[in-house]
């Protein structure tokens, strides 16, 4: 079963999840319960609902607002009556470490076995903008010692940039210093950690390749 929740949803999404019979909460997950401002994203000057944040500094934000309603992570999935979490994909706009830190409030059986989440945007690590202005970066750097200390261990990083490889590590290996993991030409990208499951590394390359600068056309999903 999946659940999607998008504060802002596009009619695609909408069709989507009809198309699909999955559940669409029409709010956001973040830190707060009630009502907070998402600011309306554009990108190449044009409106666009994938860059809106709740941070007014966020790279694609504009002063638009609108009103929507939040719920904290552990009240969604109370109010879902969520009992076990195969994969928790997050891509909140500057607002993942919010949320990860609210993974410590929850019963380690409510944990996810696959946690995805997206970091960086708006340029590069080392021109220093957007995802990875100081603070925003610093919250991914703490996210990952954040699920370091959940039990989370084999960890992938696919990245944007031309190029790039999936990276493929233990996170206990990277915990004193995990900003190292990201070279200067990041740009954006996920991070994918697993509990209490393991991967091959010669398996995630070989599904990996089948997308790395778009070499082949990734399998279709019926």
């Amino acid at each position: 079963r999946t659940i999607a929740v998008e504060p802002l949803p596009t009619e695609q999404l909408r069709q989507l999840c009809q198309y699909r019979h999955i559940p669409l909460v029409e709010a956001c997950i973040s830190d707060v319960d009630g009502f907070v401002n998402i600011y309306v994203g554009t990108f190449d000057g044009e409106e666009n609902l994938n860059v809106s944040s709740m941070r007014s500094d966020w790279w694609g934000s504009t002063t638009s607002a609108k009103r929507v309603y939040s719920m904290s992570l552990p009240t969604f999935l109370d109010r879902m009556k969520v009992r076990q979490i195969l994969c928790l994909k997050i891509d909140t706009e500057g607002m993942e470490f919010p949320i990860i830190q609210g993974l410590a409030a929850l019963q380690s059986s409510l944990l996810p076995q696959v946690l995805m989440f997206e970091y960086g945007g708006g340029g590069t690590r080392e021109n220093g903008q957007g995802g990875w202005e100081e603070d925003i970066f610093k919250g991914t750097v703490e996210s990952l010692k954040i699920l370091h200390n959940l039990g989370y261990q084999q960890t992938i990083m696919i990245d944007s940039a031309p190029g790039t490889k999936e990276q493929v590590f233990e996170l206990a290996s990277i915990i004193k210093d995990p900003a190292t993991i990201f070279p200067p030409q990041s740009i954006y990208g996920n991070i994918i950690t697993l509990r209490n499951v393991r991967y091959s590394e010669d398996e995630i390359h070989r599904i990996g390749q089948r997308y790395r600068d778009n070499q082949r056309t990734p399998p279709t999903v019926n």
